[in-house]
């Protein structure tokens, strides 16, 4: 008999199948039979420079978007976001990024940089897992200093895994489908670009491996554009 499903509402909601651009939001119902429950939660609190955009961070699982938190580049704390979302069971890998995505004219200006992807959930029906990220910085003196990601894993509320990245996000590697993205079709890549594209991550090596299938970077990227890169709600369940 499969397992009991969650319970959060009335209305049942699938998962989305796999290969999906995103993960199905509970939102007010409940995760269908023999599938889980994940909760995403999200305490942003980057850096930036005085003469620097802010990045958003952006959250996937095996490559299926799974939640954003705005990067609006003010230092506080607090600065969270929340996902609530039905999957199905099986392996996934856990990516975080942070991302601009700029209008310029009819489209947009891409950067993406992508960090730490060796996280591996493995999911079983019925289950509720909580996914905690949080991006601290350290105070010295009225200046501060960027610290490297933390993350928490729960399942059914223990706690099962904790660990932060080696690296600081602004040393993460660019997305090589982003850099491509800004180029027009048909037209040779400026040589920064090309020296860019000599030491970049591509997305099927950063979501693949042994998790489930991902969606191609296209397809979460049209996904993500038709929402101006703002999917709405990005705080599900809150």
């Amino acid at each position: 008999a499969p397992a009991p499903a969650p319970t959060l509402g009335t209305q049942v909601v699938a998962p989305s199948p796999p290969g999906a651009p995103m993960l199905s939001p509970v939102g007010d119902g409940q995760a269908a039979a023999g599938s889980a429950l994940v909760r995403l939660r999200l305490d942003y609190s980057p850096m930036f420079d005085e003469d620097e955009d802010p990045w958003d961070l952006y959250v996937y699982l095996s490559g299926a978007f799974a939640g954003w938190a705005r990067g609006d580049g003010v230092k506080r704390l607090g600065n969270d976001a929340r996902s609530d979302l039905v999957v199905a069971p099986g392996r996934y890998r856990l990516g975080m990024a942070q991302e601009r995505h700029a209008r310029r004219g009819k489209g947009f200006r891409h950067e993406v940089r992508v960090g730490p992807n060796d996280v591996l959930l493995d999911i079983g029906a019925g289950e509720r897992w909580t996914i905690e990220l949080t991006f601290p910085y350290f105070v010295i003196g009225i200046a501060g200093a960027p610290a490297p990601v933390q993350w928490r894993i729960l399942r059914d509320d223990e706690a099962i895994e904790t660990g932060e990245s080696d690296t600081l996000p602004a040393d993460w590697p660019s997305l090589c489908e982003a850099l491509e993205a800004n180029v027009k079709p048909g037209k040779r890549p400026p040589l920064p670009v090309r020296r860019a594209l000599e030491h970049c991550t591509r997305w099927a090596a950063w979501t693949g491996g042994d998790a489930g299938p991902a969606p191609s970077r296209t397809d979460v990227r049209t996904f993500l554009e038709g929402h101006d890169f703002r999917p709405v709600p990005r705080d599900v369940g809150r």
